[in-house]
C-alpha cells in the first residue's frame, strides 16, 4: 500500500492534471487499498494490488469532465446502496455461532465505508468534486481505522491463540514439551514462549505415552491419548481447543 501511494503522489507531483485530479487518484486508490489489506492474507490480492494505482489514475481523469463526475456519483450511490442493503441484512440475519465474532468487525468497516460512498456520490451529483473526493477519502481512512480497532477487541474470540499462550505460559515444567494437534499456525509460536511442534494423531499419541507434554488440541481429539497418562485440562479456547498436560504439576503463580 505505502509503495502504491508513493506512486500515485509521484504522478501527482509530475504535474498529471489539476490538484481535484491528484486528489481524485488518492480517493479512488485509499478504499481499494484499505479494503485489500483486511484481506490480505489471501494470495488474490497479492496480484490485484498493483491494479489500484493505474484505476485510481484514470478513474480520476474520468471524473475530471462534467459526464465523468455524474457517471461517478452514481456508481459510488449505486455502490454505497447495495452495502447498506448488505449490512442491513446481515444485521438481522441470524448466523451460525463461529460467524458471529467477525460481524462486529465486518459492521465497523462497511458502516463508514457505506456513508462514504454515498455522501461522495451525492456530491458528485452536485458537482463538488474535489469535496466528494476529500469525503470518500476520509471516511475510508475512518473505516480503515474502526476496522483495526474492531479486529483487536474481537481478536481473542476470533483467534484462540493469545488465550493459548497465557495458559501455557503459566505451567511449569519448562522441559515439557508443546505439541499442536493440527497444522502450523505462526499466531501459536508468536504467543507460546517455548517451543511449538505441530503434529499428526499418532505423533502426539506417542510423544504423550512417553514425554512430559502439553497439549492443544480439539475438543472432539481428546480420544487420541488413549493408552497413556490421564490428561489434566489445563483451559479451553475458542474453536473448542483444549490445553492438556500429562504430568502432575501446579502452574506458576
Amino acid at each position: 500500500m505505502s509503495s502504491s501511494c508513493r506512486w500515485v503522489f509521484s504522478r501527482g507531483r509530475a504535474g498529471c492534471g489539476r490538484a481535484s485530479d491528484r486528489a481524485g487518484e488518492f480517493g479512488a486508490h485509499v478504499p481499494g487499498s484499505c479494503g485489500s489489506v483486511r484481506f490480505g492474507w489471501s494470495p488474490f490480492w497479492h496480484y490485484l494490488l498493483p491494479v489500484f494505482p493505474p484505476a485510481a489514475v484514470l478513474i480520476a481523469y474520468a471524473t475530471s469532465t462534467d459526464r465523468g463526475l455524474w457517471t461517478a456519483g452514481r456508481v459510488s450511490l449505486a455502490i454505497g446502496g447495495v452495502i447498506i442493503a448488505a449490512v442491513a441484512y446481515m444485521a438481522r440475519q441470524p448466523l451460525a455461532p463461529d460467524v458471529v465474532p467477525y460481524r462486529p468487525i465486518v459492521m465497523a468497516f462497511l458502516i463508514p465505508l457505506a456513508a462514504g460512498l454515498v455522501g461522495a456520490g451525492a456530491l458528485a451529483l452536485r458537482a463538488r468534486r474535489l469535496e466528494a473526493q476529500v469525503f470518500l477519502v476520509a471516511m475510508a481512512l475512518v473505516a480503515y481505522g474502526l476496522l483495526v480497532a474492531a479486529t483487536a477487541k474481537q481478536w481473542d474470540q476470533i483467534s484462540p491463540w493469545r488465550l493459548v499462550g497465557r495458559t501455557v505460559n503459566a505451567i511449569g515444567g519448562s522441559d515439557a514439551g508443546v505439541l499442536v494437534l493440527g497444522e502450523r499456525s505462526p499466531f501459536a509460536e508468536f504467543y507460546i514462549d517455548r517451543p511449538v511442534q505441530f503434529v499428526d494423531r499418532a505423533a502426539l499419541a506417542q510423544a504423550w505415552r512417553g514425554t512430559r507434554v502439553i497439549a492443544v488440541l480439539s475438543v472432539d481429539e481428546l480420544a487420541s491419548l488413549e493408552g497413556g497418562p490421564p490428561p489434566t485440562i489445563l483451559g479451553a479456547a475458542p474453536g473448542r481447543l483444549l490445553i492438556v498436560r500429562n504430568f502432575e504439576e501446579k502452574p506458576s503463580q
